[in-house]
């Protein structure tokens, strides 16, 4: 029997070592690769971008579908044209739609920020996507910048893998309008900046900090503000341990470029708010939220006065909205299983692991700071009424920091098996890019019933007016009534149905277009010419016969 137990134990110690061996080639080779800093950010932001060019044959680029993102397409295409608003149109009221302002300018309710990279999107490439797949590109260069400031240079890179194979080019942040890279390169640039600083005192670090400040006020402001005073608060404590002192942060040296920066980016966002609401201390959120919502945007400050709603679906989503809102123990659970689904989008369990690990074993600073940071970040925003995944994108590159200090506890533990183990978990992590992918194909064929809708009356040639009928059980995610920024040129202008006497004046003022009735509840939501429209004059669309009902998603 002994005999036998050793045959069968023998052959396993060969393979560890040979597993263990090339591990640390590779280990050696991603280790003098990350040494050089730069190389490595832009090497990553390149990998990701071609990466999602590269399967755009099989996941083409999205089609908007969420409400959210056609307000924040109106204000990119409003950047793109040059402007900072657009004028309040005379018809509005039959334009009234979701997260969009209309008095006293017509404008997205949104900061600018993302929208500023869908116009650059718009102006370089033709398309508001290519601003995302940018933004995507440099969010990725800033994590692995921010990384390098807490971390050596190859956990750095480790880091940013696992948040790469969790925050997929896959996912939402890259195929919608309204994901969270803009935020996110905020917040890296200011959390890489703050560790740097402490160490050494520099002007152009100085500027970098500034520089995330505005941009987290231009995307998530209130989230971002949060963030920024529990980082500050989080490192000025971590200085004052080791016994260093704070009085070089205040020196003229490292104020200038703060303050000016900082100075120059309030002054562009007063003025973007003043040409929107007419105070630059009022963002177009503000006169969103006092126009539409009764609850409150966070939970400790009392309901608004009620709103006048011109249209049943929208009052019934804001009611429906300030019922869960009152409804405190409803609340909490919904506000519990908001956080676990917000992190969930963050940490897969192997994630939670290795950050857990580096958290509470690991022995540097880096791991623990950073968890402590969220959860303190995570506490602090509970007083919020609203939560999704992008909301906490400031925060993103903690996760990987958490997560890269598992793979160091890892490493140093298990002697020669630890790299192959470490670098084991990077790719078991990006079995999640690899889910994400699958499920954008199977769905790369899907499009929604408005742009079926919409694709249908272009074919005609023409400019068009829809009126859109909804049921009074319609689920108001599903939205038809969305403009461009410049209503009156636009081909198809979308507007609800008011009833026969309240859409004359509507008709009037859009004679000469041809008029479509768009039931969109139907169980193959139909199109047909609205039967109040005077024929259309001269030149304007001349369709053959009407369209049966289009059987649509």
């Amino acid at each position: 029997m002994p005999n036998s137990d050793a045959a069968s134990v023998a052959p396993r110690a060969p393979l560890a070592d040979r597993i263990g061996r090339w591990g640390m080639v590779l280990w050696k080779l991603l280790d003098r690769f990350a040494r050089r800093r730069a190389l490595t950010c832009v090497l990553l932001a390149a990998f990701l971008m071609s990466l999602r060019l590269a399967t755009l044959p099989l996941i083409p680029i999205p089609e908007p579908a969420i409400t959210d993102e056609f307000s924040y397409l109106l204000a990119g295409e409003t950047l793109a044209s040059g402007r900072l608003t657009n004028p309040p149109h005379p018809m509005w009221v039959h334009f009234d739609t979701f997260h969009e302002i209309f008095q006293p300018h017509y404008m997205s309710k949104y900061p600018p920020g993302q929208a500023l990279f869908l116009a650059l999107g718009w102006k370089l490439l033709g398309h508001p996507w290519y601003g995302v797949w940018i933004s995507f590109g440099i969010f990725a260069a800033c994590l692995c910048w921010m990384l390098q400031g807490w971390l050596p240079p190859r956990y750095a890179l480790l880091g940013s893998l696992l948040a790469f194979g969790q925050i997929t080019v896959f996912g939402y942040w890259m195929d919608s309008y309204y994901g969270g890279a803009a935020a996110g390169i905020g917040g890296c640039v200011l959390l890489g900046s703050l560790p740097r600083l402490l160490r050494r005192k520099s002007a152009l670090l100085s500027a970098a900090a500034a520089s995330g400040l505005f941009i987290l006020a231009i995307t998530r402001p209130f989230e971002g503000l949060v963030l920024a005073v529990t980082a500050a608060a989080a490192f000025a404590w971590l200085n004052r341990r080791r016994g260093r002192s704070l009085r070089g942060l205040f020196s003229l040296r490292i104020l200038v470029p703060f303050v000016a920066i900082g100075g120059l980016g309030a002054c562009w966002l007063g003025l973007y708010n003043y040409r929107n609401t007419g105070s630059p201390l009022v963002m177009p959120y503000t006169v969103y939220q006092r126009t539409y919502e009764i609850s409150p945007v966070l939970l400790f400050l009392p309901e608004n006065p009620k709103p006048v709603y011109r249209h049943a679906v929208i009052e019934r989503f804001w009611r429906h909205h300030a019922d869960l809102v009152r409804n405190r123990p409803l609340l909490a659970l919904r506000r519990i299983r908001h956080v676990f689904l917000a992190t969930r989008f963050f940490a897969s369990e192997l994630i939670v692991l290795l950050a857990l690990l580096g958290g509470f074993l690991d022995r540097g600073w880096a791991a623990r700071l950073s968890l402590a940071i969220l959860a303190i970040f995570l506490l602090e925003l509970q007083v919020a009424t609203y939560w999704h995944p992008h909301y906490l994108a400031g925060a993103a590159g903690l996760v990987g920091v958490a997560a890269a200090g598992g793979l160091r506890f890892l490493r140093r533990r298990l002697g020669r098996v630890g790299p192959a183990l470490a670098l084991l978990c990077v790719v078991l992590a990006w079995g999640q890019a690899v889910d994400e992918a699958l499920d954008a194909a199977a769905d790369r064929n899907y499009k929604s019933s408005r742009s079926v809708v919409a694709g249908l009356v272009k074919s005609y040639g023409g400019r068009h007016l829809i009126l859109v009928r909804y049921a009074e059980t319609h689920d108001p995610v599903r939205e038809y009534v969305f403009n461009a920024a410049d209503i009156d040129r636009s081909p198809i202008v979308w507007a609800r149905d008011m009833g026969p006497e309240k859409n004359r004046e509507l008709l009037a003022y859009y004679h000469d277009r041809k008029v479509w009735l768009c039931q969109a509840d139907l169980v193959a939501p139909a199109l047909t010419p609205y039967p109040d429209a005077a024929a259309p004059q001269a030149g304007s669309a001349q369709p053959g016969p009407a369209p049966a009902a289009p059987a649509v998603p």
